[in-house]
């Protein structure tokens, strides 16, 4: 059975970015082993032809190629592998592999590519919305498929297979794309860390609340970390987009956990937390926690105005059938409620039903009540609210 977690994260007093700070697993600590990072170019990418970009290894000190490590890649590594950024990776993973609470692992930190302009003195095209916001597998199969082998062999890097010990992680854009890649190859990935993640309408990212339901449960563990601050513009509702992929990942059973603080769109509150995310993302699997969850339905009564009245007047219903024009062979019955109030000299309101026959029904769920409010509302055709 996999397991599912929901934790919110929730924070007295009114927060902002400068609250969430890195905290002692992003310092430098003495006597803790310092793995060296090692930057790269890669220039002739096959996956994206025409672009460019930086990449950094990190390689842990206690690393020695005898036992297979495991594996976090990092979109934006730039931001992710400075020692005075939001999340200071190579320092968090000193600390954690030098005390036992994360295995050996190796980090891949990755920028997303850049087009050189084709003159002198022009700003190069970004391309990271095409790579990271696009919900294909084509920046998966990148990593996976060309970046990772060349890095691998370049450092004689021993890795684990097992999808388990493969995380991806990233912000924003990057958040999304990690979900993405673990989505479309959970046979390499097998965790993802988003923050501030944009499950929205950039590139089609919304779809993953519904495309999540609708599909086989797959083998992958998720964090999702956002802020109640986050983003609201063109594209979407970043909180809102989040608590329905959290809530999509519980109803088929994932292994998740949501963290809700009340940063916005920043990498601070997600910085803050990472030791705690990695700690809880290479956790043994018995050490899951399977939360039953058991709705309850509350019980709603019909009012009064859902009940017949003898001293009310009944309206008249008539039922024929129709043949389309528009849906060209098909018929359909249909029924016109008229009040005993009407009058034809008088505009009326109209309402329309689908599923008509469940509407008509008066032992249904929802019952016609307009007998005894019409003439005390609506006079206008326009205007069916007063």
């Amino acid at each position: 059975m996999i397991k599912t977690i929901l934790f919110l994260l929730f924070t007295a007093g009114l927060l902002t970015a400068a609250d969430y700070r890195p905290g002692p697993e992003a310092q430098r600590q003495p006597g803790v082993p310092k793995g060296k990072v090692i930057q790269g170019e890669w220039n002739d990418c096959k996956h994206f032809p025409g672009t460019i970009r930086s990449y950094w290894v990190y390689i842990p000190a206690q690393y020695n190629g005898g036992k297979p490590a495991s594996l976090m890649v990092f979109q934006d590594g730039g931001g992710f592998v400075r020692e005075n950024g939001h999340t200071r990776v190579p320092i968090v993973f000193d600390n954690l592999i030098h005390k036992g609470e994360m295995p050996v692992t190796i980090g891949l930190f990755v920028n997303p590519g850049s087009v050189p302009p084709a003159e002198r003195g022009n700003q190069p095209r970004r391309n990271r919305a095409f790579e990271y916001d696009t919900v294909d597998s084509q920046y998966a199969n990148f990593i996976i498929d060309e970046l990772l082998p060349a890095v691998v062999k370049e450092h004689k890097l021993n890795l684990t297979k097992d999808p388990t010990g493969h995380v991806i992680c990233g912000n924003s854009s990057g958040g999304i794309c990690a979900f993405t890649a673990a989505w479309h190859r959970p046979d390499f990935f097998g965790c993802v860390i988003s923050h501030i993640g944009s499950f929205t309408n950039i590139r089609g990212g919304y779809v993953y609340p519904a495309l999540i339901r609708k599909s086989e449960t797959k083998n992958i563990r998720v964090l999702l970390q956002d802020g109640r601050r986050d983003l609201d513009n063109l594209h979407g509702h970043w909180p809102l987009s989040n608590a329905e992929v959290a809530k999509a990942l519980a109803f088929k059973n994932y292994d998740y956990k949501l963290v809700i603080g009340e940063d916005g769109h920043s990498g601070q509150h997600g910085g803050s937390i990472f030791p705690d995310s990695v700690r809880w993302i290479f956790r043994p699997e018995q050490e899951a926690k399977h939360v039953k969850v058991d709705p309850k339905i509350p019980i709603i009564k019909l009012t009064k105005d859902s009940l017949r009245n003898p001293k009310v007047p009944r309206g008249k219903i008539t039922t024929r059938i129709i043949k389309s024009k528009i849906f060209k062979g098909t018929r359909r019955e249909y029924s016109i409620y008229v009040p005993a109030q009407y009058k034809p000299e008088q505009a009326a309101c109209v309402m329309v039903f689908q599923d008509g026959h469940a509407y008509l029904k008066e032992d249904g769920d929802v019952r016609r009540s307009e007998e005894r409010r019409v003439g005390k509302g609506c006079r206008s055709r326009w205007s069916p609210y007063q």
